[in-house]
Formats: structure tokens, C-alpha cells, sequence
């Protein structure tokens, strides 16, 4: 199962990210800081994504997007936050977020930019095509998508 890790200070906000987040498939890993953020994964939480909040206490979001960053090459990061000018955007995203999408904004098209990313990052790997524990098939109630074969199936027949 992949996970991800959303910082966000908003109690409510966080909550609903991680609800429906935890209803696309994902666990969620939730931090109200940048500090908590941290703790969390010094202690081994291992994380495919990270959502962040720009404007959080203490340090602030794009400070834990460069820290992230430089201990972990790998994770995706988005940047979520109410900051949408385009100089905001650009910083975001020259620290090293790989994302970035203002507020408000629509949970599916965040789902879905959150799968992108990790698909890229996972075939982007050196190693094998998927880790070990992603099945190379996506299972949707009767919906079956073989990725190796690009073959979606319904009720286990092929789909033309």
C-alpha cells in the first residue's frame, strides 16, 4: 500500500485529506507541523508522497519541503497551499517539490495528481519496474487494469 505523509495545521482540512485519501487506497501518515512531520520520519515512517501546507507554525512548509528534499531523493512532494502567485509557485518548486496546487482546491484532481506522481517515481526507479509490494494490477470493484498488458478487464473478461 502506498502512503503519504499530509502536513497541514488546518485540523479540519487534514482530515478531510487524509479521509478521502484512506478512501483512494492510500495510508495516511497526518502531521500538524513541520516538526512532527520530521519526528515522523526519523522514526522510520517511510513515505511514497508528502502533501505540505506552506503556512504552518514554527518552520514553515517550503523550509520542510528543502529538508525533506535533501535527505530523500525519492519522495514526491506536493505543495498545497492558499500561496498561488506565480512567484510562490516557482520557489515551490525550484526547492525541489515536484508539485504544487492552491487552495482551494478539488480532492480528485489532488488524488490524481498524487498517483501521477508516484507511477513517475516508481517507474522512474533504477530498480525493478514497481516495488515489490505494488501488484502490477489496479483493482476497482469489478474493474481489473493489468498494467503490464495495458489490459483492463470487468468481472474477469478483457474490455476492447
Amino acid at each position: 500500500m502506498k502512503r503519504v505523509l499530509v502536513v497541514e495545521d488546518e485540523a479540519s482540512i487534514r482530515e478531510m485529506v487524509a479521509l478521502n485519501l484512506k478512501m483512494a487506497g492510500w495510508e495516511v501518515v497526518e502531521a500538524p507541523s513541520a516538526e512532527r512531520a520530521l519526528e515522523l520520519m526519523h522514526s522510520g515512517e517511510r513515505c511514497d508522497a508528502a502533501l505540505l501546507d506552506i503556512m504552518l507554525p514554527g518552520m514553515d512548509g517550503l523550509s520542510l519541503c528543502e529538508t525533506i528534499r535533501r535527505g530523500d531523493s525519492d519522495i514526491g512532494i506536493i505543495i498545497v497551499s492558499a500561496k498561488g502567485q506565480e512567484s510562490d509557485k516557482i520557489r515551490g518548486l525550484s526547492i525541489g517539490a515536484d508539485d504544487y496546487i492552491t487552495k482551494p482546491f478539488s480532492v480528485s484532481e489532488l488524488i490524481a495528481r498524487l498517483e501521477a506522481l508516484t507511477r513517475r517515481i516508481h517507474r522512474g526507479s533504477g530498480t525493478a519496474a514497481r516495488p515489490a509490494e505494488e501488484p502490477e494490477q489496479l483493482v476497482s470493484g469489478p474493474f481489473v487494469l493489468d498494467e503490464k498488458s495495458r489490459i483492463l478487464y470487468k468481472s474477469g473478461k478483457p474490455i476492447d
